[in-house]
């Protein structure tokens, strides 16, 4: 698929300056896409048709990447700390397009539980999640993270956004949700008690619900 749209600029002579700005992605992230560093997203693939008014022939709609599953190992959910030894939670499986730099038994995924991230994420949606031991390397500001707080034998796990600089990091919610406007703030790359376990590498966005 890249490589068709990657041809269709080049032969158009239209600059990715150009694509990114009519269908809302920054140069960087349009650069990833077409290099495979990130993911087309379907909707994502629909605004570079409109944009370029074509369609792409039939193999180039066949993904790069083989469809597989993620297993969905547990909920992120702000201020809902819980007894890792009387969790409920069962696993179960959805599909993802993965990507072979990372070995798939880094990769889970975790539902969306409350309204702490409502301006990226919604209630009952989900994030795909690299394990932070297999990640390339340490966060940095502007990542998703998955963040574990402990409180005695309590853990809250939840999604944050990293800002700030090493020493003075800051995870914060991203929320329209009075309750959820203060960051968790770490010194040095994480602590005892605040630990970053992974990297939100997508946010899976649920359709219809009934």
């Amino acid at each position: 698929m890249r490589e068709w749209i990657a041809g269709q600029l080049r032969d158009r002579r239209i600059p990715q300056k150009a694509l990114s700005s009519a269908i809302g992605l920054s140069e960087d992230a349009v650069s990833r896409m077409l290099s495979g560093k990130r993911t087309i997203k379907a909707d994502e693939l629909k605004r570079i048709c409109a944009f370029l008014g074509a369609s792409p022939p039939l193999t180039a709609q066949l993904p790069a990447r083989d469809v597989s599953y993620v297993k969905v190992v547990g909920e992120v959910a702000a201020g809902a700390f819980i007894d890792m030894q009387y969790v409920d939670f069962v696993d179960y499986d959805i599909p993802y397009v993965a990507d072979p730099r990372w070995p798939k038994e880094a990769i889970t995924a975790y539902i969306v539980r409350g309204e702490s991230i409502n301006r990226q994420a919604r209630d009952g949606d989900h994030i795909i999640v690299l394990d932070a031991s297999a990640a390339p390397r340490p966060y940095q500001s502007g990542d998703w993270v998955v963040v574990e707080q402990r409180c005695g034998d309590l853990v809250e796990t939840t999604v944050k956004q990293v800002r700030g600089s090493e020493g003075a990091w800051e995870l914060w919610p991203d929320s329209n949700d009075d309750r959820f406007q203060r960051p968790l703030v770490v010194a040095g790359n994480g602590g005892d008690n605040v630990r970053v376990i992974g990297f939100v590498l997508d946010f899976i966005r649920s359709g219809t619900r009934f």
